[in-house]
């Protein structure tokens, strides 16, 4: 529509579509009867690589971005550096995999598994058993920031999640974003739920980020070629 942020973004009257390809990674521990568990990264390599080559088989000659959330980040950010022809990644509030600091994430959650729901602020989530198990014990095994990138990154951090409310997670995150021409990140003033309808300033904001972000990238695949 013409008052999309999308379309505020383009120039004149300039126009594309966007597709929304929902990739399910259950791995951050609030997920019940998960199908599967990412316990390797071998594995969770092969099958995006699997998702991506599907999506430009089926969209040729359109740019490809990944995004996700906690673990999901992760795994953008993970694709990123690993190859080189995603248009970009989109990681919001992912795990930092540095021992001290997850193991203090760790426990402060646990500590506070019975009043989660309120602390996010959604009613009904828990920490599930097999779920949590999993995501304590492969998540350091995922140093993303001891690597580069091969394709422009985009993290969000909010810092009222709770998964982030050490000040150590936003610091250690910046320090890897800053050792990476090709990551960008930004800090928001926001809970858990960037996606809030309710908080229309910071809902805004995260859409604007992300629009502007595919934007730019979408404008250096047109001007390359």
């Amino acid at each position: 529509s013409n008052q999309s942020l999308l379309t505020q973004l383009l120039s004149g009257d300039e126009k594309f579509r966007i597709a929304s390809f929902p990739t399910d990674l259950p791995l951050n521990g609030m997920g019940s009867d998960a199908p599967f568990e990412f316990a390797s990264k071998q594995g969770l390599m092969t099958v995006m690589r699997h998702v991506h080559l599907v999506l430009s088989r089926l969209y040729p000659n359109r740019p490809v971005f990944m995004a996700g959330r906690s673990q999901g980040g992760v795994a953008a950010i993970l694709y990123a550096q690993h190859y080189e022809d995603l248009a970009g990644a989109i990681a919001i509030n992912p795990p930092h995999p540095d021992p001290e600091l997850f193991r203090f994430t760790v426990q402060y959650l646990e500590d506070k598994a019975n009043v989660l729901a309120d602390l996010l602020h959604a009613p009904g989530v828990t920490l599930h058993d097999r779920s949590w198990e999993a995501y304590k014990t492969f998540t350091p095994s995922f140093d993303y920031p001891s690597m580069r990138s091969l394709s422009p990154i985009l993290t969000l951090v909010s810092l009222g999640d709770p998964f982030n409310l050490f000040p150590q997670y936003a610091h250690a995150l910046k320090a890897f974003t800053e050792n990476d021409a090709k990551n960008q990140l930004y800090i928001l003033d926001a809970g858990h739920n960037l996606w809030n309808r309710k908080s229309t300033d910071t809902y805004r904001e995260v859409i604007n980020l992300q629009a502007q972000f595919m934007v730019n990238q979408i404008s250096k695949v047109r001007k390359a070629c």
